[in-house]
């Protein structure tokens, strides 16, 4: 079996700090195989770094990631294409979507504008995994079940109280896909979470099929989760 990071975010997209080199050392290091860069795909993104059209907007996010394939290159680790793509018009609805190469994305530039009913057939058509990210996280608007192959479960960025019981109850009661993720931001993040594939997996729609079929396993750490939450809410005041 291959140990997948399923999202992961790399400095150029503004909420991350690890560069695509540091991101892929340290997975590395703690003995994952692999990752899948998941930066947002934003409209306040494109905004943010004054790139006039989506078209620019999708070649300057595609760059990141290549940025980041070749350092897996260098280091002889997996990297994989995805993308948490965040909804204008959904009250910061955020879904992580893998499967898809970087044509797709030329293609579909305008991500951002789609609505949950419509990214979700995208995705039927392209084969794609669709999952809602984080979807108890405070200030989230849950999406429709009908409209999703799956929900992250468990999210492991320790900086919020993602509500991963409830994630959980949710998958469970509407027949979901199950995944989880890191929510990898910053050097040295305490990585909590994994997924174990098929060492088989090539490419994006290798892994894709294989979400879509539930063949994969979770692998979290709880409890390490819960002491670095615990220790962050404690030294912000939030305990």
């Amino acid at each position: 079996m291959m140990k997948l990071e399923m999202h992961c975010h790399t400095a150029g997209s503004w909420c991350a700090l690890s560069t695509p080199e540091r991101a892929v050392l340290e997975y590395k290091q703690d003995g994952y195989d692999g990752l899948v860069v998941t930066n947002h795909y934003a409209e306040s993104e494109m905004i943010r770094y004054n790139l006039a059209t989506k078209e620019d907007y999708a070649k300057y996010y595609l760059a990141l990631i290549d940025d980041a394939i070749e350092m897996g290159k260098k280091y002889d680790f997996k990297v994989y294409f995805g993308a948490e793509v965040t909804l204008k018009n959904e009250e910061k609805a955020e879904y992580l979507l893998y499967g898809f190469d970087r044509q797709f994305l030329l293609d579909h530039s305008n991500l951002f504008d789609l609505t949950q009913t419509q990214l979700f057939a995208l995705a039927q058509e392209y084969g794609l995994f669709m999952a809602q990210a984080h979807p108890f996280r405070k200030n989230v608007k849950l999406g429709d079940p009908l409209f999703m192959h799956g929900v992250e479960s468990f999210n492991g960025h320790f900086h919020h109280d993602s509500h991963n019981d409830l994630a959980i109850e949710f998958a469970k009661k509407n027949n979901l896909i199950k995944i989880c993720g890191t929510d990898y931001h910053d050097p040295e993040q305490p990585k909590t979470t994994g997924v174990l594939v098929s060492k088989n997996i090539k490419d994006e729609k290798q892994l894709a099929d294989y979400l879509l079929e539930n063949k994969h396993k979770l692998d979290y750490d709880e409890q390490k989760y819960n002491f670095w939450r615990k220790k962050y809410f404690k030294e912000m005041g939030w305990l």
